[in-house]
């Protein structure tokens, strides 16, 4: 609740618990906050389409900067006040729809599909380099998981929950490999 100390009485007025002041109110009643669940549904699609756009951001080591700029093609439409809500859960400078897929890094989303254009974000030569090396990195672990799947004095003499971390570990570094790789050509084309 601290967070919200300094606007106490708005939260009080915006959660519809009572109509004047806090400071002389009873404690809520039991079953008085009136449940929406199209609106919880909305915020936890918000949530998630923000939560997907950070790891967006994230994988190109951006951080939240008023020059972040997301593009988001929409499954669904939008409110000004959505994408503003957005963008301050994003940390970003702003949200705007579009009516086509820009060339940029995207990720899927509750809302639709969330592009980050990177222009002026990140220089391309460097960016390439590191995902040159990131791809190197993946491909040494998948390899090297691999390997271990493929002994079979290995395999036999390993616990089952061995074996399906080995498993785990060389497809989650295939997936890493063909993210990056998608990744790389956004800077190569």
């Amino acid at each position: 609740m601290r967070p919200f100390y300094r606007n106490r009485q708005g939260l009080w007025l915006t959660l519809g618990l009572g109509q004047k002041t806090i400071q002389f109110a009873g404690w809520p009643k039991p079953g008085g906050i009136c449940w929406d669940s199209a609106q919880a549904k909305k915020a936890e699609a918000c949530y998630a389409t923000a939560e997907a756009g950070r790891r967006l951001r994230g994988e190109f080591g951006l951080s939240g900067s008023s020059k972040l700029r997301y593009q988001l093609v929409g499954k669904v439409a939008a409110s000004p006040e959505d994408l503003r809500t957005l963008a301050k859960l994003l940390q970003c400078g702003g949200v705007e729809t579009a009516n086509q897929a820009p060339k940029a890094p995207m990720t899927p989303t509750p809302w639709g599909d969330l592009y980050l254009p990177l222009e002026g974000l990140l220089d391309p030569a460097k960016e390439t380099v590191r995902l040159e090396k990131e791809i190197a990195s993946a491909e040494v672990a998948q390899a090297r998981e691999a390997a271990k799947l493929a002994d079979p004095k290995m395999s036999s003499k390993a616990p089952p929950e061995k074996v399906e971390e080995w498993k785990r570990i060389e497809r989650e570094a295939g997936e890493k490999i063909v993210r990056l790789r998608a990744q790389l050509k956004l800077f190569t084309t």
